[in-house]
């Protein structure tokens, strides 16, 4: 009987070692990326490429977004040169999406699939419709994103020189009153980035 005890009690201490191990690796891997993102970043040079030497696409992937795409494509506009491209893809609208965003001068696809729907989707279609004439650099952007002085032709530059793809660090900016909601929608964007 006091074997068959000892033997209970080395699998239920066995059972919540490899329950604690489970949980603790996860935790253990995110904390390590915060930690070498953190501390251990390395600083990259980017070489100052002349402004008319490459030329850009900016894809911006938008379902219904009428309400604030105007002004953050006319944001990506004053960042854009002659030989650059801005193509925004209305993927299954059922607003005025498409229409503002040729008032804002983007050349726009618009795209009706309900059976492949969602933002990889939209911007296979993008990519495709570029492949016609591609461009240096792709730069993926959100259709309700701010997008900071400079940083597309950085971006564009680094992914040109590395000949890899290159991301931008996504920040949320939460408004003056903000509610736990925005409060934890930053705080994932900080451990995201």
């Amino acid at each position: 009987m006091i074997y068959v005890v000892n033997m209970m009690t080395l699998v239920l201490k066995s059972l919540v070692f490899i329950t604690g191990l489970i949980i603790f690796l996860p935790i253990a891997v995110l904390f390590f990326e915060c930690f070498s993102a953190t501390f251990l970043r390395l600083p990259q040079e980017i070489e100052e490429i002349p402004k008319d030497s490459i030329s850009i696409a900016i894809l911006v992937p938008a379902h219904d977004e009428a309400i604030g795409i105007s002004s953050v494509l006319e944001g990506i506009q004053h960042h854009l040169s002659v030989q650059d491209r801005l193509l925004v893809i209305a993927d299954n609208c059922t607003d005025t999406t498409a229409d503002i965003a040729r008032e804002t001068g983007a050349q726009v696809l618009e795209r009706q699939d309900l059976t492949h729907r969602g933002k990889g989707y939209a911007l296979d279609f993008g990519l495709r419709a570029l492949a016609e004439n591609p461009p240096d650099a792709v730069v993926i952007m959100d259709a309700d994103c701010r997008v900071a002085s400079g940083l597309l032709r950085k971006l564009a530059q680094k992914a040109v020189q590395s000949g890899r793809p290159t991301q931008a660090v996504y920040t949320f900016d939460p408004s003056e009153s903000p509610d736990s909601k925005e409060i934890i929608s930053v705080l994932a964007i900080i451990v995201k980035n």
